[in-house]
């Protein structure tokens, strides 16, 4: 009788280690944060928009709670990721290159150890003139009133690379300070200046379009040697840009695109962020792509083939985006290679 009990218990122990070994490890351990605290962009800006609505999708589809802090300052945003009151924060890609230089408004921190945890595809931009101004390419602009801005480095910096670009420097051109970026696209319109760097959809963009004098978009090309030569000029000063032929600005079509610049969002952390809700985040963002897609018009370029453009990297990796896409099969030698050319260029480790 005792054999047989023993028998009995010893098949159920059996039994017990057996299922749990046949349970699927995502049904039994699954991780899924409690909480995902995420700061914005200011409400106007593409970011919050397309990001809000694609965490609400998100959240509708995993149940889980998201916290939304919006900050117009880069320093706003980056300053609640460093505190730890934000898990990611959404910004153009240039405060990333900011942020791991330790440059301009990072200056006082000195190079943060952040990471990139999805690229969020191109959004148009180039240097616009009137169409009647004689300015037909970059070099043209030798001698003109180009827009400076002295209180805003992001846009600065793009055209400091804009004139590396053709090989020029400020002592070649007439700067004129506008207060910030809208107040340049008003100025190209207005005639102030001759260019000025344009959103390719910007009602300022549209308005020149269907004024008296038009728009040009001042083209840079990616074709020929001496074309690539000067795109190397332009990234040595500002790698978040990249070329960017396109047909959607103002003016543009698909039949006549024009060959401008594209920069993106990014969705950032620190190198000690919580990885398995980096992994966790970066698992929905490419697994519910068709989900959010459609409601948000930028939604549509946030794929997983445009975040794995590895050329396109300038930032390191976040550890719980490297692990999904090694989980995934989409992780491949190239990308481990720049990766690891990136982490060894920005040495900076564990950043608070």
């Amino acid at each position: 009788m005792r054999m047989k009990i023993g028998a009995i218990i010893g098949i159920g122990i059996l039994l017990v280690v057996g299922l749990s070994l046949a349970l699927p490890s995502a049904g039994i351990c699954e991780y899924k944060p409690d909480y995902v605290a995420v700061t914005f962009p200011g409400t106007a800006s593409v970011g919050y928009q397309s990001g809000s609505a694609m965490i609400g999708v998100l959240k509708k589809r995993t149940g889980v709670r998201f916290q939304f802090t919006p900050a117009t300052k880069t320093m706003g945003r980056f300053n609640l990721l460093k505190s730890k009151r934000a898990h990611i924060a959404w910004s153009p890609s240039i405060d990333q290159l900011f942020a791991l230089k330790g440059q301009k408004d990072f200056k006082q921190w000195g190079p943060q150890s952040t990471r990139t945890l999805w690229d969020c595809g191109a959004i148009d931009q180039g240097l616009a003139a009137r169409a009647d101004s004689g300015i037909k390419t970059v070099a043209d602009i030798k001698g003109k009133r180009l827009c400076s801005y002295p209180t805003y480095p992001q846009k600065q910096a793009d055209v400091d690379a804009i004139l590396a670009y053709a090989n020029l420097t400020w002592d070649d051109v007439k700067a004129v300070p506008v207060s910030g970026f809208p107040a340049g696209q008003r100025a190209v319109l207005e005639g102030a200046v001759d260019c000025c760097i344009v959103s390719g959809q910007a009602a300022a963009a549209y308005e020149l379009e269907a004024s008296i004098h038009g728009i040009h978009w001042v083209e840079m090309p990616n074709e020929t040697p001496e074309d690539k030569a000067a795109w190397a000029r332009f990234q040595k000063i500002n790698p978040s840009i990249y070329p960017n032929t396109t047909g959607t600005p103002a003016g543009a079509s698909k039949e006549k695109p024009v060959n401008i610049y594209g920069y993106s969002y990014q969705v950032a952390c620190y190198d000690w962020a919580d990885q398995d809700l980096i992994y966790w985040f970066v698992k929905q963002m490419a697994e519910n792509y068709d989900e959010y897609k459609n409601v948000h018009a930028y939604l549509k370029k946030w794929t997983v083939d445009w975040t794995l453009k590895y050329d396109k990297w300038f930032v390191p990796r976040a550890e719980g985006f490297i692990r999904y896409f090694k989980e995934v099969g989409k992780w491949t030698p190239a990308m481990e290679k720049k990766n690891n050319y990136l982490l060894a260029k920005y040495p900076q480790r564990m950043t608070r």
